[in-house]
């Protein structure tokens, strides 16, 4: 966010926080840190403002409609605020654009779960392409190892991958899947896979029926990893005769620390050990990388603020993007209110209960071990101990 945005937004809050007939809840406003419009892979972090007639504390969901799309998709989910000067600020929303370029719509629907009343807010951004000629770009992410390649416009019913390769070409060229075209949108990929402080070539293919393509070549150099995040090492110790299995040369690492001792970033690497990927949270934690998912991203488990005061520990369920973007995040609390809204009386806030709790108490008090990719409907599900069951939360 700009310098003086939370100042200005502050200084708004009691000058623009004045009843409204008939409304319980209402936004004040929906403010992003940068003007519109903006590249494809700006960060642009998003605060609202909202009011509540009622002494009870507000939530703050943020979802986002894609250019020319019909409704919006929910990105951050309802989260608790914070109380300020009469009303409530959101948590920042952090959102990075590397979809099409087009006029996106960016909405907040601020609720109270005690008086069930909401309010809502939509806003358009606009997010201009990084192509603005023939020649594909590749540019850095927050990611050193990561690249942003963008390349023209494809024609309707072809498809687009990338090649890239290391301009020594020690090792062979890799190829991300192909996607399909959009006209008269541009094609954005994140690169990945790439070792620190190396130069690279890149290239787009266009397949047309049974025809393939090459794009123009263009280069990239990735940085080196940053000396203040610990890194794990690693020693290959093959074997005398053993094979080694090269159907699949990279390994990714989970690298939880228990106890004492440096908090390492989660890495991918070679079968040698060498470090193709990672992803380190902020602040600095342990988390839980359950899984990779096909649309070359990632879930993870973090801390982070949620509805139980007492607790930051893992209360976030994040889905993020190979340059370690936040795609889509829910957290406890969201999951524990459409859980008693199901019914479950079990699966509400563990805070509620006395310490120590009652026999036979039960709650959900935060995701562990594991977590599934987003199912059927917009239904997404976590796993969590306090009772060992799966928790399911609606897409809304």
């Amino acid at each position: 966010m700009k310098p003086g945005i939370n100042s200005c937004v502050y200084l708004c809050v009691a000058v623009m926080l004045a009843p409204r007939a008939g409304a319980t809840v209402g936004i004040v406003s929906l403010m992003p840190g940068v003007t519109s419009p903006q590249v494809q892979g700006t960060p642009i972090t998003w605060v609202a403002i909202a009011r509540d007639s009622n002494p009870n504390p507000l939530t703050f969901q943020f979802n986002v409609g894609l250019p020319g799309a019909a409704g919006v998709n929910v990105v951050k989910d309802f989260n608790v605020g914070t109380a300020r000067a009469g009303g409530w600020i959101s948590q920042p929303f952090v959102w990075v654009p590397v979809e099409p370029e087009g006029t996106y719509q960016i909405q907040v629907v601020a609720k109270d779960f005690t008086s069930g009343e909401s309010a809502t807010q939509t806003t358009s951004f606009v997010v201009n392409p990084l192509v603005t000629g023939s020649t594909p770009v590749a540019v850095k992410t927050a990611n050193p190892l990561v690249a942003l390649f963008s390349a023209p416009s494809c024609a309707a019913g072809s498809s687009m991958q990338v090649v890239f390769q290391e301009q020594s070409k020690k090792r062979p060229a890799t190829k991300t899947g192909f996607t399909n075209c959009r006209p008269p949108n541009t094609m954005t990929f994140e690169i990945a896979g790439m070792y620190p402080t190396t130069t690279y070539t890149m290239m787009s293919q266009t397949k047309t029926g049974g025809n393939i393509t090459d794009g123009p070549a263009v280069s990239f150099t990735t940085g080196a990893l940053p000396t203040g995040i610990p890194f794990p090492s690693f020693t290959l110790n093959v074997p005398a005769g053993a094979m080694t299995d090269t159907a699949a040369p990279l390994l990714l690492w989970e690298t939880t620390q228990f106890g004492a001792g440096p908090i390492y970033a989660d890495v991918a690497t070679d079968l040698s050990g060498k470090i193709l990927w990672y992803y380190y949270a902020s602040p600095p934690q342990s988390i839980i990388l359950t899984r990779p998912l096909p649309s070359y991203s990632m879930l993870t488990i973090q801390n982070g603020p949620a509805w139980n005061p007492s607790t930051t520990s893992l209360q976030l369920l994040r889905q993020i993007d190979l340059a370690g973007n936040i795609k889509k995040e829910t957290n406890t609390g969201a999951m524990q209110a459409q859980l008693v809204k199901m019914g479950a009386t079990d699966g509400g806030p563990c805070n509620i209960f006395p310490s120590p709790a009652p026999v036979g108490a039960g709650c959900l008090d935060g995701f562990r071990h594991d977590a599934i990719q987003t199912l059927a409907a917009g239904w997404r599900a976590g796993s969590s101990p306090v009772p060992t069951a799966i928790a399911v939360e609606t897409g809304g």
